[in-house]
């Protein structure tokens, strides 16, 4: 079974447009740049942009991508839990998986991005 981030990250690319992931980089099993965990903690933002050589992976427990944190490219690993927020980079539209929200965000966060149709 697909995982719902994985269907919708698929679901945008096939309509040409950009996933923006909301990710919780203090969850466990989160890899990357440790000064990026340091900066960002909940509320690290990823973009997919597929103009990018991302070596995008979809693995039974999370998402993998090549990505670039001030020229440095790195691999990082995000379990399914730590994603809290799938939109369309450009639109804002996409799912909120309540269940991974970090509380700290969930107290301070707007109104829910708009469904995809």
């Amino acid at each position: 079974m697909v995982h719902p981030v994985q269907s919708v990250v698929e679901s945008l690319y096939a309509a040409g447009r950009c996933p923006r992931l909301h990710v919780n980089a203090t969850c466990e099993g989160v890899v990357c740049p440790d000064f990026i965990r340091e900066q960002w903690q909940e509320r690290l933002i990823i973009d997919l942009d597929a103009s990018y050589p991302l070596d995008l992976t979809f693995a039974a427990d999370g998402i993998g991508a090549d990505l670039s944190f001030g020229g440095y490219v790195t691999r990082c690993t995000f379990p399914w839990r730590a994603i809290y927020v799938v939109a369309d980079r450009a639109t804002g539209r996409g799912i909120v998986l309540d269940q991974n929200m970090p509380e700290s965000v969930r107290r301070s966060r707007p109104p829910n991005p708009a469904p995809l149709p």
